[in-house]
């Protein structure tokens, strides 16, 4: 952890930078821990309410609704800025201690904005955090950068046009005011961001701020070679050929891939012609199944005729063979009669 422009509370117990908070501004990196820091707060609360433990740092007793410790930390607008607090809640009566810890956004003159829609402050440390005898320790730590607008209310940003910040503390937000509990700020760190993170435990972060392994990279990885167990990656998984080769084998692959495109689309055309072609002759047949229909109404109709033609003829046929029987008759008699003739 780099320790670059950074202030100790030693520096900061010296008069001159007590009188002049202005000679802090241009530092990056400032510590509060372990020291007597009591006169950096504002005078809106009233001294009483802080208190000095030997060797632990600042305590603020009971119930405090914004003490401002005057950090004074210049904005740029392009800087992220990483904070860190550490609390521990100290001879609690057993209700415990509600919390809220953030920034406070100054203009040139050291003059509180508070122009977005924060409620007063921005907690961006610890936003209503209950602490109590189980759990009286807490580490709360952020990232604060860039600027809201008059209608946001992000707590990791700066009001709108800022250009400093201090450090706000709101301690045990509950119906009774008991000053025996107290909340010491064990360690409080304000440090430009750094996109490497290393925790005590040996843990380091690129671009994570709570890295859970020996190196937690937020991102993509970009390395000419890696190494797994004194194991080249490269090695055990492919050789340089072999990726030229699967790189050459990716672009065929892509090649074929637009040539089936084509055909595909092709084929699609093909299928729509098709589909034309088919609903014509769709037209065609249902013509013809109407023409089919036509015409046997016309043969039914038609045979009815045939049928009723065939019973004149019979009808005809009989009549001729009543009348050849006639004739056959009349030829008889007019021949008896012819006989009886001669013989008269």
């Amino acid at each position: 952890m780099t320790t670059k422009n950074k202030v100790s509370l030693l520096q900061l117990n010296d008069n001159s930078i007590q009188s002049n908070t202005n000679s802090i501004q241009s530092n990056t990196h400032l510590v509060f821990s372990n020291q007597d820091y009591r006169k950096i707060f504002a005078s809106n609360v009233p001294s009483s309410r802080f208190e000095y433990i030997e060797n632990k740092g600042v305590a603020i007793k009971g119930r405090v609704n914004g003490a401002i410790l005057e950090t004074k930390v210049p904005i740029h607008e392009n800087k992220k800025y990483h904070l860190i607090c550490e609390v521990e809640l100290l001879e609690d009566d057993g209700s415990g201690s509600t919390i809220f810890i953030g920034h406070d956004t100054l203009d040139k003159n050291f003059k509180s904005l508070r122009t977005d829609t924060a409620v007063t402050f921005n907690y961006s440390l610890a936003d209503k955090i209950h602490l109590s005898d189980d759990e009286p320790n807490r580490t709360f730590e952020t990232v604060v950068s860039g600027f809201n607008s008059t209608d946001d209310g992000n707590n990791y940003k700066f009001d709108p046009s800022g250009s400093y910040f201090n450090i706000v503390f709101y301690t045990r937000d509950e119906e009774t005011d008991i000053s025996s509990v107290k909340l010491l700020i064990k360690r409080l760190e304000i440090k430009e961001f750094s996109s490497i993170i290393e925790r005590d435990n040996g843990n380091v972060g690129v671009g994570i701020i709570n890295p859970n392994t020996k190196l937690d990279i937020s991102g993509a990885l970009n390395a000419t070679t890696i190494y797994e167990n004194e194991t080249l990656l490269t090695d055990k998984y492919a050789s340089k050929e072999q990726v030229t080769i699967n790189t050459q084998d990716i672009s065929d692959n892509r090649k074929d891939i637009s040539d089936n495109r084509q055909y595909i689309l092709k084929n699609i055309q093909d299928i729509s012609d098709n589909r034309e072609d088919i609903s014509d002759n769709r037209q065609y047949i249902l013509k013809n199944i109407q023409d089919i229909s036509d015409n046997r109404q016309n043969i039914s109709a038609n045979t009815q005729s045939i049928l009723a033609n065939t019973n004149k003829i019979s009808d005809n046929t009989t009549a001729i063979e009543t009348n050849s029987s006639n004739i056959t008759e009349n030829t008889n008699k007019i021949s008896d009669n012819t006989t009886a003739h001669y013989i008269k």
